[in-house]
């Protein structure tokens, strides 16, 4: 029906706009019929279906899908010279949530990224047979997490106690299989180089067939090397002397030396300068101590020079007890002339 003002009906006699169509429309070229299809029953839009599923339903049957090749799909484009966006956005409620959604025909959904619109707003990406778990965040602080969605750093890696799978793996590759694990992170949190399953008794596992080194670099001349070669062990320090120190706090500064062993070999115990191959001092402990399993003891020198033997508390430069007995010191000699 054209009523007088030139509105044009199609099922209808009372059109209210240029062209009014009640019931649904086809357009269609020779025998495809599915070019583009209104479903007026449901309000859905078909493109290439006469079965539309959704509000916009667009589908084509191409074959397979090479590079360049986009029949099948969505184009949003700006054709301005000036650079201008183009791009499409996903609106819902305050507190409702926008998808996208990806399937076959065999599934409906096979992965999804959602965004909650909440008081955090996370890009939340689902995939495989579980997808009421995200797998993948990214949060509104930028924070990425992997195995959770509470990312409280840059990148927060998880594991559940069902999930064997490491935390982090670097590998080595020949034709896209994996040969070599360089570095691995696994569950636990132990770290292996050069091993794909570190030992559970240890933190740092390192691991080489020939030689295996853990070093501190500072620069060529300051280093810590502890290096294990063919069943030999070596702690290596660049300018030859070790310390065990003590310290309160961090960074450490004016340390006491507890332990040496300087350049020339000399261990110092109390003293930084040792000055013979054993150097001994102190002021309040006994310098050195010899005692039986039940802290009895044989032989002490204290703070003060004395030596004890048979007694802890020497008050001579020699002191010899015996609780059970005389005491006697025995000298011999078995050189001619002495």
């Amino acid at each position: 029906m054209v009523r007088d003002n030139g509105n044009v009906g199609i099922g209808t006699t009372s059109p209210q706009a240029v062209l009014e169509v009640d019931g649904d429309v086809r357009f269609a070229e020779g025998d495809n019929y599915d070019g583009f299809f209104y479903d007026a029953t449901n309000a859905r839009l078909g493109l290439g279906t006469a079965g539309p599923s959704n509000k916009l339903h667009v589908a084509g049957d191409t074959g397979a899908v090479t590079s360049g090749d986009i029949n099948d799909f969505l184009v949003i484009s700006n054709t301005s010279a000036t650079g201008d966006i183009a791009g499409m956005m996903f609106q819902s409620g305050q507190t409702g949530t926008s998808q996208i959604s990806f399937g076959d025909t065999a599934d409906s959904v096979t992965a999804r990224i959602e965004v909650t619109q909440s008081s955090s707003e996370d890009i939340n990406f689902y995939t495989g047979d579980n997808l009421s778990t995200a797998v993948f965040t990214i949060n509104q602080d930028g924070n990425v997490g992997i195995g959770t969605t509470s990312p409280f750093a840059q990148l927060s890696v998880h594991s559940t106690s069902e999930d064997n799978k490491p935390l982090f793996v670097v590998a080595s590759t020949t034709q896209g299989v994996a040969t070599t694990t360089a570095f691995i992170i696994d569950k636990n949190g132990n770290i292996g180089i050069g091993t794909d399953s570190p030992n559970s008794n240890v933190k740092l596992d390192i691991v080489d067939s020939s030689r295996a080194t853990l070093g501190l670099y500072r620069n060529s001349s300051d280093f810590i090397v502890l290096d294990a070669d063919n069943n030999t062990s070596n702690l290596i320090f660049s300018d030859g002397t070790f310390n065990i120190s003590e310290g309160t706090t961090y960074p450490f500064t004016g340390v006491t030396a507890r332990f040496t062993i300087d350049a020339n070999g000399n261990t110092g115990i109390g003293t930084s300068t040792p000055k013979y191959n054993l150097s001994i001092e102190g002021t309040t402990n006994d310098l050195f101590q010899i005692a039986t399993t039940t802290n009895q003891g044989i032989m002490v020198v204290n703070s003060s020079g004395n030596v004890g033997i048979g007694t802890t508390s020497p008050k001579q430069m020699l002191h010899v007890e015996n609780t059970s007995g005389a005491a006697s010191i025995r000298i011999e000699s078995n050189g001619a002339g002495n």
